[in-house]
């Protein structure tokens, strides 16, 4: 049933009315365009799978079983791919375990099955409630959820179901999807119980694990068709795989999605090789190890062999296909550690293998992708292959020499079919046949001119010739081409004239390739390449462009050698979103006159077209690596005055998001408005003047400050910070720094891309620990070459703690000796001054005594005197002379003489001093 959904309240029935219906919700045309194609392709699918199946020959059925596999599953998608994860996840709806349409009234055609659908009941639903879905009222096998006992729908059960199981298998099996319930996908654990092995009547066995072991007897399940065990890519099982494993009785092994933890490993024998005779699945399986030369000898495989994304499985899948003689839908081997030679010429018989292996697929439709690491060339028996193939893709295999299909009456190839990108291949380029729309052949070696064949196919509409190493003019290209990508070869310009009539045009890729002059022969052609717009030369200057709805063109590595504003107003022609022009010699600078849109008149005057300024689209302008010496101003002088006003401005880029000027080394000025875009870089340019920038955010709320002169007397309302939650470690591995945000004062802020050691270093950078800014804010390393001045900072923090410890240990030391000698002197003072009282007091003392002793010596000579004078009276008085007679002394008289002698004897005046 195929209609569109009108409304949000429709959604898609559980009837069988409606079994490929599909809900799509969307918010922007583009997304609505996306998905409506998408799912429209899906939901044919699903009708010719199911209305269809039954009618189609074996080869359109296993065509048709492939489309469904690609629609669900992508075809190859790398990892982490949106549409694959999507797919993923719709595999897993919890329509798996709810039976909607399907009947839960199913008997057994006898008692037996009954009996054994007993016994597989008893055993199922305490593992299917141990998971977290209800089982209350379920008391019959078939009611059981995640077990069907006929056929349902929204899953890929059916299809499988009508060609595995047998044609009478309702009544008698049952199929059993068992995952967990939707809330419970991230929380709940599911292992793998033993006791599913025992179950007697299951025909489909399909099983989630995210936890635990792989446990033995898997190879008891003798009904079961198609085996499939499944985990969540994170987790899976746990540990190797059991022996007899790979014993297993089904027609169809699947095992996708099991995390690192799983182990296991392909042995080089594989008994169920011979068993298996319908389709071969091993995806994602990050620590699954061996050789797939092991899966040669399934050779009774009838429709597809997958082994893709796992990463440590090796092997020659080259060698191992060529034994694969019964496949006719797809052999799909890639994202492996695959390696060696594509087996050629049989060396004794002279023949070529692949010329007997394509005759046995005749009238069949194959999908062939091998990713293997070769290194040598293709056979040339493939070629026998060419009318069968549904698809060719052999990308990144390092294959060399001349590509040896002829692909030009491949009618069987899909629009997409032929990939055979990143190789070595080299002669010829391919021709293709008439209903291919994508072409893909980037990164070989290819020679000569485009085929013929392209000339005859009238909707390619993609080629891609990049990096290829291809030289001469620009070829032609068929004129239905709509996206172009020659980049990275030695093409040589301009655009051929034959371009023009191409009137689809919508992106053209021609950088890194030799280019020199203008691109282009039309548009502003003035013979003056290295000035700007000049308005009485434009009549004389300028040809009519060829209408293409160019959206984006790439020019970037190409000399150039023209100024920008050249540049420029050639393509105003075109109403571009995003243009490419770095590393093109570009000098000068471009005004606004030469982002108008100019055309010539019927009577050949100048006038402007119709709509506004050209490039009004324009959302990404890349100017990286030229020598551009201003941006948004009038003159070449870039003059304060010229600057352009703010108006001019938003009137010429009003969509303008990304500006790139970086490796601009003459780049001195750029017009402030610049820096309010949403992502401005300006990397390398250390002519250019740097704003201030605020280390606080905080700052930004009170003041804003301006990042150049004031333009066109126009003061922008902007303020700069540091980004303090983005760093980076500049080339030099020892300088880190943070990125730049302007903020305008209305609270929005946009990224500023600048070099922060050019910039402002000394705000936006720090050094890694052993390096310190110099003046210039260059991290320097911290050596005894660098003494001066530059000692590394936590030597220097150290040094001066130890400095200023000292000068403390210092500074107490000499106050304890100022207060050692002050107290010293004090105490000597004090000392000196009791000396000197005592000695005071001795001179009194002998003072004292000398008047004691002079009043003695006094006392005595008048005593004596008198004693004198008496006897002398005496002596006349007898008569006698006047000499005193002698006399004996006696022996107590006093003698003053004897008295002071004594005295001074006994003092001792050292001690008095």
């Amino acid at each position: 049933q195929l209609k569109p959904q009108r409304r949000a309240s429709q959604r898609c029935g559980s009837g069988a009315a409606a079994p490929c219906c599909v809900d799509v919700r969307f918010d922007t045309a583009v997304d609505a365009h996306m998905q409506v194609t998408s799912m429209c392709r899906k939901v044919i699918i699903c009708a010719l799978s199911l209305c269809l199946g039954q009618a189609l020959g074996q080869d359109d059925h296993d065509v048709a079983e492939w489309e469904m596999h690609e629609a669900y599953d992508g075809w190859g998608p790398p990892v982490g791919d949106d549409d694959h994860e999507d797919a993923e996840e719709g595999r897993r709806l919890s329509l798996w375990a709810a039976h909607d349409d399907v009947p839960t009234n199913v008997t057994g055609i006898s008692q037996e099955v009954e009996d054994d659908w007993a016994d597989d009941y008893a055993i199922l639903k305490p593992i299917i409630e141990a998971r977290g879905f209800d089982v209350t009222g379920a008391n019959h096998l078939c009611e059981l959820p995640a077990v069907y006992c006929t056929n349902g729908y929204r899953r890929r059960v059916p299809t499988y179901a009508s060609i595995l199981m047998d044609d009478d298998w309702i009544g008698q099996d049952y199929q059993l999807v068992l995952t967990v319930p939707e809330e419970k996908k991230e929380s709940g654990e599911a292992t793998l119980d033993p006791a599913l092995f025992q179950l007697k009547r299951v025909g489909y066995f399909q099983v989630y694990v995210n936890a635990g072991p792989m446990p033995a007897g898997i190879e008891n399940l003798g009904r079961a068709k198609m085996v499939w065990l499944e985990g969540n890519q994170s987790h899976g099982f746990e540990g190797g795989l059991p022996d007899n494993f790979f014993s297993l009785k089904s027609r169809m092994f699947l095992m996708a999605s099991h995390g690192p933890a799983f182990t296991g490993h392909l042995p080089a024998t594989l008994p169920m090789c011979e068993h298996l005779d319908y389709r071969v699945y091993f995806y994602r399986l990050q620590a699954f190890t061996g050789d797939i030369s092991g899966l040669s000898a399934c050779t009774k495989v009838t429709s597809t062999f997958e082994v893709f994304l796992n990463p440590l499985l090796g092997g020659n899948v080259w060698q191992a296909a060529l034994g694969w003689d019964s496949i006719t839908a797809a052999i799909n081997l890639w994202g492996s550690n695959f390696s060696g030679q594509v087996p050629m010429v049989d060396p004794v018989s002279g023949e070529d293998p692949w010329v007997a292996w394509c005759r046995k697929r005749a009238g069949a439709r194959l999908f062939l992708r091998i990713t293997q690491q070769v290194g040598g060339p293709l056979p040339a028996g493939l070629n026998e292959c060419a009318p069968i193939f549904g698809r060719f893709h052999v990308a990144g295999t390092g294959l060399t020499g001349d590509f040896p299909i002829n692909f030009s009456q491949s009618i069987k190839l899909k629009v997409d079919g032929i990939k055979i990108y990143q190789n070595a291949f080299t002669g010829p380029i391919p021709d293709i046949p008439y209903q291919v729309t994508i072409l893909d052949l980037h990164s070989n070696k290819w020679s000569g001119n485009i085929p013929s064949s392209w000339f005859n196919n009238s909707v390619l509409e993609s080629v891609d010739l990049s990096s290829c190493g291809m030289e001469g003019p620009l070829p032609d290209m068929p004129s239905s081409v709509k996206i172009l990508k020659l980049s990275g070869n030695k093409f040589t310009g301009p655009v051929p004239q034959s371009w023009a009539s191409n009137t689809n045009f919508e992106d053209m890729d021609l950088s890194e390739n030799n280019i020199i002059g203008p691109p282009f022969t039309w548009g502003w052609v003035n013979t003056d390449t290295s000035g700007n717009y000049d308005e009485a030369a434009f009549p004389s200057a300028f040809t009519p462009a060829p209408a293409w709805p160019l959206k984006t063109f790439r020019i970037s590595g190409n000399p150039l050698g023209i100024s920008v504003g050249f540049l420029i107003g050639m393509l105003t022609q075109y109403e571009l979103a995003s243009l490419y022009a770095s590393d093109c010699q570009l000098s000068g600078f471009a005004g606004s006159a030469d982002f108008v849109a100019r055309t010539l008149d019927g009577s050949g005057a100048m006038q402007v077209r119709s709509g506004a300024t050209g490039l009004s689209d324009l959302s990404l302008l890349d100017l990286d690596g030229n020598m551009i010496t201003s941006f948004g101003y009038e003159t070449a002088d870039h003059a304060a005055s010229s600057c352009w006003q703010q108006q001019v401005w938003i009137d010429t880029f009003p969509a303008l998001q990304t500006l790139s000027l970086g490796r601009n080394p003459a780049l001195e000025v750029v017009h402030p408005k610049a820096f309010q875009l949403f992502s401005f870089e300006v990397r390398e340019t250390p002519a250019l003047r740097a704003p201030a920038v605020q280390t606080d955010p905080s700052a930004c709320d009170d003041a804003f400050v301006e990042p150049v002169s004031t333009c066109a007397g126009e003061t922008p309302d902007m303020c700069f910070m540091i980004n303090a939650g983005a760093t980076y470690a500049l080339d030099d591995q020892v300088t880190i720094c943070h990125s730049m945000l302007s903020q305008r004062s209305d609270g929005s802020m946009s990224q500023v891309l600048v070099s922060p050691e050019h910039f402002a270093p000394l705000v936006l950078c720090k050094c890694v620990e052993g390096y310190a800014q110099d003046d210039a804010g260059v991290c320097v390393e911290q050596n005894d070459a660098s003494a001066d001045g530059e000692e590394d900072d936590s030597n220097a923090r150290l040094l001066l703690d130890i400095v200023v410890v000292v000068a403390v240990l210092l500074i107490g030391f000499c106050i304890f000796v100022n207060v050692m000698i002050f107290r010293r002197r004090r105490r000597v003072q004090a000392d000196a001054k009791a000396a000197q009282e005592a000695q005071q007091r001795e001179k009194e003392a002998a003072k004292a005594l000398q008047a004691a002793t002079d009043n003695a010596a006094a006392a005595t000579a008048a005593l004596t005197n008198t004693t004198l004078g008496t006897h002398t009276t005496s002596s006349t008085a007898h008569g006698g002379s006047s000499s005193p007679p002698p006399r004996e002394k006696h022996p107590n008289e006093f003698s003053s003489t004897a008295f002071t002698a004594e005295i001074f004897k006994e003092m001792d005046l050292t001690e008095i001093v």
